[in-house]
């Protein structure tokens, strides 16, 4: 018997869990810590469009698309879903420079985000899902909070928790300037942190949760 579309991504998507989880063991005994790696962040996306009953995407959304798309309570919404310390935004300027070819913490910390022409704005999304902390070992439907695109923009310029990125394209072709917005790293400090998730719990819902109270279109 040959599997339905909802089967088949769910095995393909499963089959890309334990492949993060090679991942994340080599990576633990390499640099002696754990560490949020893009292999997390791309299972969490596919993992979230699944809940949504999307069971016919390729892959992981390019940079500059919206990551679903999907009626909620009738609406079409925009959703983009980001963990740890992921991108916000693209700078549109090559003239916002490092100083010296190296970051301040002034500059590295206190991105002028409504200053500065960009596009794919994580915050002018109908809602946003954010896992801080992926862990592969829970579910991370329960791992993860839903916000809207404004609130989770307050919460993280609250903090001081927009900073600039250089993204990997643009140091490897020996460029001196930010091309990226990103979320700042928290994780080394217990005070940023509790206060980042005492936000999300007073803010957000957990994805979990968020899907109950929702009426979520299925496909055919």
């Amino acid at each position: 018997m040959s599997m339905s579309k909802k089967m088949e991504k769910f095995a393909q998507i499963q089959g890309y869990k334990a492949y993060a989880e090679k991942v994340e063991i080599h990576q633990q005994a390499l640099r002696g810590c754990q560490i949020n790696f893009g292999s997390h962040a791309n299972y969490a996306e596919m993992i979230i469009k699944y809940s949504l009953n999307n069971y016919r995407f390729r892959g992981i959304s390019l940079n500059g698309h919206t990551d679903t798309k999907k009626k909620i309570n009738g609406k079409l919404c925009n959703i983009e879903i980001k963990t740890g310390c992921g991108e916000l935004a693209t700078i549109l300027t090559d003239e916002f420079k490092l100083m010296n070819g190296k970051r301040t913490n002034a500059q590295f910390r206190n991105g002028k985000f409504d200053e500065l022409p960009k596009k794919n704005n994580c915050f002018e999304a109908d809602f946003v899902v954010y896992i801080p902390e992926p862990d592969l070992s829970y579910p991370l439907e329960y791992q993860a909070y839903v916000l809207t695109g404004a609130d989770f923009e307050m919460i993280l310029k609250g903090l001081g928790m927009v900073r600039y990125k250089q993204s990997t394209d643009i140091s490897n072709r020996g460029l001196d300037y930010y091309d990226r917005f990103a979320i700042a790293d928290f994780r080394g400090s217990e005070k940023k942190t509790n206060a980042l998730y005492d936000l999300l719990e007073e803010y957000g819902t957990t994805f979990a949760d968020w899907l109950e109270e929702n009426e979520i279109a299925t496909i055919d």
